[in-house]
């Protein structure tokens, strides 16, 4: 495997993907976790943890990763293809597990603070 540095928070992002990929879902959130912590303005790990939780059967944790991931990921300058077809998988993949959300659920959600509510 890959060469991991625990303390870089794209080694994190890597083998969250690696274990994504391999359906790892537990591992897969703990890196995502772990590149959150070590820079919350990344968008990426956000992604991560989205498709961990939703591997692990948590939506509604899952929309508020995908949500996140969105609204960092929307503000960046310099967005590849890539970067865009992400974005709108997560804004599908958030859309549809809300949907199956309870109305508790759904009125718990937390939407990222970077989202300012229309008045």
């Amino acid at each position: 495997g890959t060469e991991i540095d625990p303390t870089k928070d794209h080694s994190n992002r890597a083998r969250a993907q690696e274990y994504l990929a391999n359906y790892k879902f537990p591992e897969a959130l703990a890196d995502s976790d772990k590149a959150i912590s070590l820079d919350a303005n990344l968008a990426e790990p956000y992604y991560f943890k989205g498709g961990s939780l939703e591997g692990l059967r948590q939506s509604k944790n899952a929309v508020e990763a995908y949500n996140k991931f969105v609204a960092i990921k929307s503000k960046e300058a310099n967005r590849t293809n890539e970067d865009d077809r992400r974005l709108d998988q997560a804004q599908r993949k958030a859309e549809l597990l809300k949907a199956n959300l309870s109305e508790a659920e759904k009125a718990a959600l937390i939407t990222p603070s970077t989202i300012t509510p229309t008045k």
